[in-house]
């Protein structure tokens, strides 16, 4: 143990730290614009505003879920980063999470008027499962580590990272799929109601 080749390139690690950085702020971005888009629908009325408030907390609890385990995944890629300081002359790798927040949004409460768009509420569908592809390919993105050879990183620390990211980027996919087909049911259902219910 500890008798294994170790090789740090600095430029590499810290490089690596911006793409979870930056992969961090485009799951933060979809799943604001998912809230944005479920909120803003063409769909006004009693049963819109419990749609519409049904799929915010919908969101919400998946939004508090991933950023749960974006947050276990920060404190341990910077344990596992941490041996490559000092005398290696490398530097741990931090996730900044302090620009990613979830903003709620406010839906309008039903004032009598039923308004209901199918074709919005089936663009919707399309646009919450797009939002959703875009989250699953930022978070397959964090396993981007650098390269395990002379010129990038080598050694118990970048094993037991790309363990760490691994284990985060297979469960967190999943509660996206499974979040996703939730709320695409959802959205799906009553958007054949709606369909349904002006069919002469």
């Amino acid at each position: 143990m500890g008798d294994e080749l170790k090789v740090v390139n600095p430029p590499e690690v810290m490089a690596y730290g911006k793409r979870l950085n930056t992969n961090i702020d485009s799951i933060t971005t979809e799943a604001n614009g998912l809230i944005a888009d479920v909120t803003n629908v063409d769909y006004h009325g009693t049963n819109a505003f419990r749609l519409k408030t049904d799929a915010n907390n919908m969101t919400e609890q998946f939004a508090k879920d991933m950023f749960q385990r974006v947050s276990t995944l920060s404190s341990n890629v910077s344990s596992a980063t941490s041996s490559i300081s000092g005398a290696l002359g490398g530097h741990s790798v931090t996730i900044n999470l302090e620009n990613n927040s979830i903003t709620m949004l406010d839906v309008k409460p039903d004032d009598g008027i039923q308004i209901a768009d199918p074709s919005a509420l089936t663009s919707l569908v399309a646009t919450v499962q797009g939002r959703f592809e875009r989250i699953r390919t930022a978070i397959n993105a964090t396993k981007n580590l650098p390269e395990n050879s002379r010129t990038g990183w080598m050694g118990a620390a970048r094993n037991t990272c790309e363990q760490t990211v691994g284990q985060f980027a297979t469960n967190a996919v999943t509660a996206t799929n499974n979040a996703e087909q939730q709320l695409v049911n959802y959205l799906t259902k009553q958007r054949d109601l709606v369909v349904e219910s002006d069919v002469a």
